[in-house]
């Protein structure tokens, strides 16, 4: 067992081996909706039961203290992020992306683990090609450093969806071969699919959150999620766009660890509805 093992299985709770990641990495393009409060949203994430918070460098040094903490979240650190435009704010398709930092440079933030997106279905297949590029350095770089990386299918592209189950399977498969040690993907909407791919690949496999949607119908995809074999969740605007952030991570870790439908919905409930 090597460095980038050892910072991976701290990702996970040592009881189910599962992991319940908040993602607050969406401000590199802009203030995304409901994520104005930066300071506020992490002290609470801070606080409660996550394994992990995915953040970037900026937020990182900035609020490292609300980390610092035994009990605290892990640090997943996201050294790139997406192009949709020359325009802050914009949010369309995606165009490219933009390296930030390095993985040294992470790890020397207090990461537990990295984060960086694989660009699919862009309109010109010259960024795709440099994010496959940069995907590997990355893994290299990663290696060195023994610091883990996370790998996100991006399938934001004129050319890409997200409900495609399919491309959802072959782009995970291409993230695992390209050296990542975690995937983070969109759920396909068949549980098999998902199923299958839990089962055939050789590292965990996190489910992202998605858009901010009503918390009977997103509790109840959880709860097929976990079904899978999954090794968690990476929530990102269904956790801070509500106005209780801290009780929608108690939903989420009642879904994730404990398999408590009722907890879910009681604290789904305090959580509130997502910021209009």
């Amino acid at each position: 067992m090597d460095g980038r093992a050892i910072r991976v299985s701290k990702l996970l709770n040592p009881v189910t081996k599962r992991s319940v990641i908040v993602a607050f990495d969406h401000g590199g393009t802009g203030v995304p909706k409901g994520g104005a409060d930066v300071r506020s949203i992490l002290t609470a994430i801070g606080a409660s039961p996550a394994e992990g918070v995915l953040i970037g460098c900026g937020n990182a040094r900035a609020y490292a203290a609300e980390f610092a903490r035994p009990d605290a979240p892990a640090l997943v650190i996201a050294i790139d992020g997406p192009v949709f435009s020359s325009v802050c704010g914009d949010h369309g398709k995606l165009v490219e992306q933009s390296r930030h930092a390095s993985p040294a440079y992470a790890l020397k933030l207090g990461a537990t683990a990295a984060k960086i997106l694989l660009p699919v279905g862009t309109e010109h297949i010259a960024p795709f090609r440099r994010g496959v590029e940069l995907v590997r350095e990355a893994v290299m770089a990663c290696e060195d450093v023994g610091l883990p990386l996370m790998v996100e299918p991006a399938l934001w592209g004129p050319h890409a969806d997200e409900k495609n189950n399919a491309l959802i399977e072959h782009a995970t498969r291409m993230a695992v071969e390209l050296g990542a040690d975690i995937v983070k993907i969109p759920a396909p909407t068949d549980p098999e699919v998902l199923a299958r791919i839990c089962a055939n690949a050789p590292v965990p496999v996190m489910v992202l959150g998605g858009a901010p949607r009503d918390a009977a119908s997103f509790a109840a995809d959880m709860q097929d999620w976990m079904q899978t074999g999954v090794a968690g969740i990476v929530v990102g605007r269904n956790v801070w766009s509500r106005p209780n952030p801290a009780k929608a991570v108690e939903a989420l870790a009642a879904a994730v660890h404990h398999n408590d439908p009722e907890r879910v919905e009681a604290c789904w409930q305090d959580a509130g509805d997502p910021a209009a």
